[in-house]
């Protein structure tokens, strides 16, 4: 259980060190060589670096109704609040292109280096201010102790509410919503959405439902609940938020609908933990309109293998080195993706040069794995979906959050290996896991096309575009 509340409060402390390094991760981008399979293009930084001068609350006023020109009576103007990890921004694209293709406008708020993925749905793109007076300090896991999880929690999810909140209640009161789709992990997003009385959604970042009971094993609320119900109180008196812990901001319990970009049974069987109220939750399954067959049945001597940790758990080098060492000795093709840290890219670079490692500073996720044959990840609820999605079996590494939750859900359903417990030497716990992939590569191949044949077999997600539409219409209607 410990290591469970640790590796949840990594989680979010990693967010900390990730608002530090964007502005130097996308200056970089823009002038380095662009690897293969990275693409990313981004805004000119001088549009909107002086964008955040105003500190001034605006006074409380209504949405106006948008215009009644679209197929279904009514067209929705309709904010979406991203959180700053790109996996937890994916999953949205495909809804967006729905909600787009019904006529519905659609504004999203994201850190400056999604735009061309958010541009690409036909959305209007609004980044984020930039972090220079953010107060967030980047905490060491090692550093992490139980008992100051809800204290610096509030610290940086706190403090980065005060800071940005002025901004987004100036630019709400100009774009004059209908409704709001946001992020657990974006308190403001909540925050803007009650001030102004709009109608909203909450997309769930876990596996766990919102529900009380389930979050409670992250051990949010063991320490600092005086300090969590001064910082509740204080966001209900600003904005009329309702939750009154860090439990309920980050599991939207207090939310009456929830969106989960997965299947029920998936995230039961990921989180061995059953929703008590499943018509509280639209469930998307899709996985992105990009998605492909990916046709390797059998595994080669170059096959590709690819290593990515994510966007917000790419801080230890060591994991990066002692897999890229492995495969030195191979003949495999291994494509490593960074995740936009720029310390990690320069110093893999500078010491690796095999023909047979490719090292980027960003991978564009989805175009690569149909040409994957395993994928070494960290276990993020994206990145395996997509793996389920092109059956390619995994080799996981946990580190925090719900990926140990994942992890295991993997090795249970017999879809991928897992490498736990490995501080101190990762080197033949890795190479174990890898060779048990490599020895029943099939087996795990056809192991995967079952897990979506049963695990992935509810409504069809233009079914559930069409229930979310419905159930935006009807909330909009009533306000």
């Amino acid at each position: 259980m410990e290591k469970l509340s640790k590796s949840l409060l990594f989680f979010i402390l990693t967010f900390s060190y990730f608002f530090a390094v964007a502005d130097a991760s996308i200056k970089t981008i823009k002038k380095a060589n662009t690897p293969v399979y990275c693409e990313l293009s981004m805004l000119d930084e001088s549009s909107h670096e002086d964008s955040f001068r105003s500190k001034n609350i605006p006074e409380k006023s209504l949405p106006q109704r948008a215009e009644q020109n679209n197929s279904t009576g009514r067209k929705l103007k309709i904010a979406i609040i991203g959180c700053i990890a790109v996996g937890h921004i994916t999953p949205t694209i495909d809804m967006i292109r729905a909600l787009k293709s019904k006529g519905h406008d659609v504004v999203f708020y994201a850190p400056i280096y999604t735009q061309n993925l958010i541009e690409s749905t036909g959305a209007k793109f609004i980044p984020y201010p930039e972090q220079k007076q953010a107060k967030i300090t980047p905490i060491d896991r090692k550093e992490i102790r139980v008992n100051e999880t809800g204290l610096q929690l509030m610290s940086i999810f706190g403090g980065y509410t005060d800071y940005i909140m002025p901004w987004f209640l100036e630019n709400f009161e100009k774009e004059q919503f209908d409704a709001v789709i946001y992020s657990s992990l974006t308190i403001w997003g909540n925050a803007v959405a009650s001030y102004f009385k709009i109608p909203y959604l909450c997309l769930g970042i876990s596996v766990l439902p919102a529900e009380d009971n389930a979050w409670n094993q992250t051990h949010f609320y063991d320490e600092g609940k005086e300090q969590q119900l001064e910082f509740a109180n204080r966001l209900h008196n600003q904005y009329n938020t309702t939750a009154v812990n860090l439990i309920e901001m980050f599991s939207c319990s207090y939310a009456k609908k929830v969106l989960m970009f997965s299947s029920q049974k998936f995230l039961e069987a990921a989180s061995n933990y059953r929703f008590s109220e499943p018509e509280k939750y639209f469930f998307l399954n899709s996985i992105s309109s990009q998605t492909s067959k990916n046709f390797i049945s059998k595994l080669k001597e170059n096959s590709i293998i690819y290593l990515s940790l994510g966007t917000a758990f790419n801080q230890r080098p060591d994991i990066f080195e002692s897999i890229i060492t492995y495969f030195n000795q191979t003949k495999y093709e291994l494509i490593v993706s960074t995740g936009m840290n720029e310390n990690l890219y320069q110093a893999l670079t500078s010491k690796y040069n095999s023909s047979n490692i490719k090292i980027n500073l960003y991978t564009n996720q989805v175009r690569l794995l149909k040409d994957v044959a395993i994928f070494i990840t960290h276990a993020g609820l994206n990145s395996i979906k997509e793996a389920i999605s092109f059956t390619i079996p995994t080799v996981a590494i946990p580190q925090g959050a719900d990926q140990f939750w994942i992890s295991k859900a993997i090795t249970d359903l017999k879809i991928g290996a897992s490498v736990e417990d490995y501080e101190g030497s990762l080197d033949n716990k890795f190479k174990a896991a890898f060779q048990e992939i490599e020895q029943n590569f099939e087996t795990y191949k056809e192991n995967l096309k079952n897990v979506q044949k049963n695990y992935f077999d509810g409504p069809s997600f233009d079914e559930s575009i069409m229930d979310l539409e419905n159930y935006l219409l009807d909330i909009t209607d009533k306000q």
